[in-house]
């Protein structure tokens, strides 16, 4: 009978430290501070920048699809955009995995199992 008595304190503080939480969701996305910028925070305008250089390296034509910015672990950059598109209207659809650091363009190359774009929803560019 003691242990539950003694442990009792804990959990009414437990409980009254969640009460306290707040319960609206985050104006941002979280990233841990060592990682700095988070890609919530990402620039659209450098985003979109550095997707029309990739489109003009690969010579994208037609429908050009992007992804929403997310943080790459692997590559030039520590941010990436995925990329969908077509070298010509008879071409096949290609994936492109576009990369940033810091807002700047680093490259772009054709998207690799790694990448995950496949899993990627895509908007019109």
């Amino acid at each position: 009978m003691a242990w539950v008595q003694t442990a009792r304190p804990g959990i009414a503080t437990a409980l009254a430290e969640v009460a306290r939480a707040p319960t609206e969701l985050p104006d941002v996305s979280w990233a841990h501070p060592e990682a700095g910028l988070s890609a919530a925070g990402y620039g659209a305008a450098a985003t979109r920048e550095g997707a029309r250089k990739a489109v003009a390296e690969e010579k994208l034509t037609g429908l050009i699809e992007i992804s929403e910015v997310r943080e790459s672990d692997h590559g030039p950059g520590r941010f990436i955009v995925c990329l969908r598109g077509a070298e010509q209207a008879s071409s096949p659809r290609r994936t492109y995995a576009v990369f940033f650091d810091d807002e700047i363009y680093k490259g772009v190359r054709l998207s690799v199992m790694v990448d995950d774009c496949e899993k990627r929803d895509f908007r019109p560019f």
